[in-house]
């Protein structure tokens, strides 16, 4: 923004024209993007939920399917007979034959593509089970102790087993599995004899979605109760955890419940094949944009150009180039606000002139009237403590004293008066304090140690008169006059990279806070600290707002003021002489 201060008007107005049409641009550009990309999404998200229903569908399908293979084996009075002589063993070629007539019926059973395993287990003994292909499931014993107990009839569960021999179709590792299990109760005596349980591989369950596309490269998978996935095309997620929070900045993701087993569905896609067809659209409206701006720059430059061309011949009169005063007589003969503007711009001038003149001249009169007057307030108030501090060293007898302190307030009131300027050298003001320090010490004798330390650097340098005597003043009456330490007192003048600085620290029993805003914004004249907030207004009036005073104390740990004031010094010739 700065840079931009040093432009031509034409080029500054040419500037903001272009700058807006490209903002309108830039905001009907990310307002269609943004409009069709969600468009496009909803659009997706639809397409994907009604996807994953139909797994939901063929899922329930699947289900159905395996439940009624199992009512249908269950009719068979071959697996009732072979779990009843389980239990009461007859001749061992009867089990044996049995045996072979129930392994062939169910191996026929689960010849079904959906169906990789048949088992039956006699009901109350777990290790005691007949299986089409021998398998190991660390998790069946402490499901089936569980379901044995619970009065439902049948039951889903989601297993991991690791099948023994058997056919390459089936043989091996099987990631996930579910298993179909139903109780088995004689027909007759309904006393329960066994259960029988029927288990569907992860390939089967993945077959069911194998045909439903997600974008090009997006794919469908399903989670378990724990949310760890147990069916994806995606191989490599099985068994692993699936945050719920899919859905991220640079996929579409959805699900849906399936509640008969427990289950979600998901599918999930990139956003970028969704949005494809947007991106597409952008790029040609983004080429539309550019030659729109292009076109606009050029206009741009032409209304710029006439609407800062009298501008910018005002503004060779107001420098008085002289370029443009040929045109002075035309520009004010002009009756359009042009006109106006020239002949009001000659006349402000004027006036403004004289306006400056007297404002300065009445500012230095105000000035030095109101310096004048808080000096004039502080003097009395200095005289007074001080003519004090003189009459209680008479009434004690000590005449020598008073003489002395006598001569010290002549001394120092012949420096006060001797110059009418309100500002003085550092040096000089130092050397008022130290006659100030001389009078306290004759009416406190022994009680005051003060150091006073004025560097080389600050000697010449502008303070306005009578500046540090009243915070002196302020911290022996009322910092250290209650205390009951030994009297202390540190006056420092010096250079800082901002200007030159003068300290005064005591250890006198502190301010608080609120002690120190009532100081400066008090009624001067019905306050203790009196002086603080005069020599604050006195130093602000001579140099500016941003000098004066800054105070930091805490009850009973003394107080710390500085004095902030600017470079001046009277070698430099320079600075306020009020």
């Amino acid at each position: 923004m700065r840079g931009n201060r040093h432009l031509s008007l034409r080029v500054r107005t040419t500037l903001i024209i272009v700058c807006l049409m490209i903002a309108m641009m830039l905001v009907l550009i990310v307002g269609f993007s943004l409009f069709f990309s969600a468009t496009l999404v909803e659009k997706a998200t639809n397409s994907m939920l009604q996807s994953l229903h139909l797994v939901s569908q063929k899922l329930d399908m699947l289900t159905l399917s395996v439940e009624d293979s199992a009512v249908f084996m269950l009719a068979n009075d071959n697996v009732q007979q072979w779990l009843k002589m389980q239990r009461n063993p007859n001749s061992a070629q009867d089990m044996h034959f049995l045996r072979r007539e129930m392994a062939s019926y169910l191996v026929n059973v689960s010849r079904s593509d959906h169906i990789t395993n048949v088992s039956l287990f006699l009901y109350g003994e777990d290790a005691n089970k007949y299986a089409i292909l021998p398998y190991t499931d660390p998790g069946e014993a402490a499901f089936m102790q569980s379901f044995y107990a619970s009065p439902g009839r049948n039951a889903w569960n989601l297993s991991r087993p690791f099948i023994h021999g058997g056919h390459a179709m089936n043989a091996g590792y099987i990631p996930y599995a579910i298993t179909y299990y139903h109780k088995v109760y004689d027909k007759w005596t309904m006393e329960p004899l066994g259960v029988l349980a029927i288990m569907v591989s992860e390939v089967h369950i993945a077959g069911l979605y194998e045909g439903i596309v997600l974008g090009e490269t997006g794919y469908c998978y399903i989670r378990g109760k724990d949310d760890v996935t147990i069916s994806s095309a995606d191989k490599s997620m099985l068994g692993k955890y699936t945050p719920v929070e899919t859905n991220v900045s640079n996929h579409v993701a959805v699900r849906i419940p399936y509640e008969k087993l427990g289950w979600s569905i998901a599918g999930i896609a990139p956003r970028g094949e969704i949005t494809k067809d947007n991106q597409i659209l952008l790029r040609l409206t983004f080429l539309i944009g550019v030659v729109l701006i292009l076109a606009g720059v050029g206009v741009s430059g032409i209304v710029a150009g006439r609407i800062s061309r009298p501008i910018v011949q005002l503004k060779g009169i107001v420098l008085g180039n002289g370029t443009e005063a040929k045109s002075l007589e035309e520009s004010l003969s002009r009756s359009d606000e042009i006109g106006s503007l020239y002949r009001a711009f000659f006349r402000m001038t004027d006036k403004n002139e004289e306006l400056t003149r007297k404002s300065i001249e009445d500012s230095v009169r105000q000035k030095e009237y109101e310096l004048s007057l808080l000096q004039a307030q502080l003097n009395p108030h200095f005289l007074y403590n001080s003519l004090e501090c003189i009459c209680g060293l008479s009434i004690t007898g000590k005449n020598e004293e008073v003489v002395k302190a006598t001569t010290e307030l002549a001394l120092f009131y012949r420096g006060v008066l001797s110059e009418k300027k309100h500002i003085v050298p550092i040096s000089k003001e130092m050397e008022m304090v130290r006659r100030y320090f001389n009078i306290i010490q004759y009416r406190f004798p022994g009680k005051l140690n003060y150091k006073i330390i004025c560097d080389d650097a600050v000697q010449d340098k502008h303070i306005v008169k009578l500046s540090v005597q009243p915070i002196v003043e302020n911290a022996v009456l009322h910092g250290l006059r209650n205390s009951r330490r030994a009297w202390e007192i540190i006056v420092r003048a010096y250079l800082t990279e901002d200007g030159a600085e003068v300290s005064v620290w005591d250890n006198g029993v502190g301010m608080t806070q609120m002690q120190i805003e009532t100081a400066f914004n008090g009624e001067p004249l019905e306050q203790a600290h009196f002086g603080l907030s005069a020599t604050n207004n006195r130093i602000q009036l001579a140099f500016g707002q941003k000098y004066g005073l800054e105070v930091f104390s805490e009850p009973g740990e003394g107080t710390y003021i500085v004095i902030k004031l600017p470079f001046f010094s009277d070698t430099e010739g320079e600075g306020p002489h009020v």
